[in-house]
């Protein structure tokens, strides 16, 4: 084929549910693009995709990505791939390309070299991971790291939106977000960049109208072309990536296919109780909240995040001394109380040892600098 052929999202779901209400079971992706090719049912030419002029109900937007243009003869020239490599999935010119997994459509065991992150916006999914099968939800949110061997099946009428982001640009513009103050920020990092592979984190968020709005946007900016859509896919996703880290709850899951690192998935909640209480906490008051040996809690902390109990309830206090200091006119013998410091000379000596700078200097030199 000479010249590119392309079809709408929606008729290859329309004729993958007629296969199935008919054959009672699910086609492969490429079968139905064969199919439309045999039958003349292609397109010679790509139609201008256009936005959504407003926010839509879940119907209207289910229709709407519908109408998503597939290079068919992309998927001809390749019809059974195991890898997928970004240059395939994600246009030359974009970072981010966001499609959805169509229901009635039986999808192969696969892995790629770019992060995809799924969301069911509505209805619900099976992902297969290894030798593990799990159902998803509206509102959960699976983000798959590169190498991961998985498949896909979206349920009846769901609708899951599959987001594909090139590795390259998870490392140069979103990996900030996993390198904040927050020790969630660090386990998350070391969780989607460590040596193993096949991995994935799972959250279940709330399916707000406020995430179902940048997921229309992320989806229309990422499919649209001109030449401000992809820096607007790029700064919705890092919206959308810092809400999740802002209200994370207690509803994270990793897969790990290395079971020889006997992954505690209580690891996320201790982490948050020690973030919200760095002030009080000690291994001593997590073991009778959590039900853990203290010597079993310093471990686990040694072995996710690379550091002892201590560092990471010192850099904890310390970056919290630092955003009193700079940002309210709190007495520092009150800033050592309220971070958790027992005296004022305790606080200064930490924190001279750590930034070469007393509290009082650090302040001065912050607001001389704001003037």
């Amino acid at each position: 084929m000479e010249d590119a052929l392309y079809i709408q999202l929606g008729e290859i779901r329309r004729i993958a549910k007629e296969r199935y209400t008919k054959y009672h079971r699910r086609c492969r992706f490429e079968e139905i693009i064969q199919y439309l090719y045999e039958h003349d049912l292609l397109l010679p030419y790509s139609r201008k995709f256009k936005c959504a002029a407003h926010f839509l109900d879940a119907a209207e937007f289910n229709q709407h990505v519908g109408t998503q243009l597939v290079n068919a003869s992309s998927v001809l020239s390749d019809i059974r791939r195991v890898f997928i490599r970004e240059a395939n999935m994600v246009p030359v010119e974009k970072d981010i390309f966001t499609t959805v997994h169509l229901p009635y459509i039986h999808a192969e065991m696969h892995s790629h070299d770019y992060f995809e992150i799924n969301y069911v916006y509505s209805g619900s999914c099976t992902q297969e991971f290894d030798n593990e099968s799990r159902q998803f939800h509206e509102g959960d949110l699976v983000i798959i790291a590169p190498n991961s061997p998985h498949r896909v099946c979206a349920d009846g009428e769901s609708l899951i939106i599959c987001m594909n982001i090139r590795q390259s640009t998870f490392d140069r513009v979103f990996w900030q977000l996993f390198q904040g103050n927050d020790i969630l920020s660090t386990f998350l990092s070391r969780t989607l960049y460590g040596k193993q592979t096949g991995n994935y984190l799972t959250f279940t968020i709330e399916n707000s109208s406020e995430y179902q709005q940048l997921i229309q946007q992320i989806f229309d900016e990422s499919t649209l072309i001109d030449d401000f859509s992809n820096n607007m896919s790029i700064s919705l996703v890092n919206i959308f990536f810092g809400k999740l880290m802002r209200e994370f709850g207690d509803t994270i899951h990793l897969f790990d296919v290395n079971k020889t690192r006997s992954f505690n998935n209580d690891f996320p909640i201790i982490i948050k109780y020690v973030h919200h209480n760095y002030a009080t906490v000690s291994l001593s008051v997590l073991s009778q909240v959590f039900h853990y040996s203290e010597v079993y809690l310093s471990k686990m902390f040694k072995k996710n995040l690379d550091k002892n109990f201590a560092s990471i309830l010192q850099h904890l206090k310390l970056q919290h001394a630092k955003e009193y200091l700079e940002f309210t006119d709190c007495r520092i013998a009150n800033i050592a109380q309220l971070v958790g410091y027992d005296s004022v000379d305790h606080l200064s000596r930490t924190f001279k040892k750590a930034f070469q700078v007393s509290p009082s200097k650090y302040r001065y030199e912050k607001q001389r600098s704001q003037s």
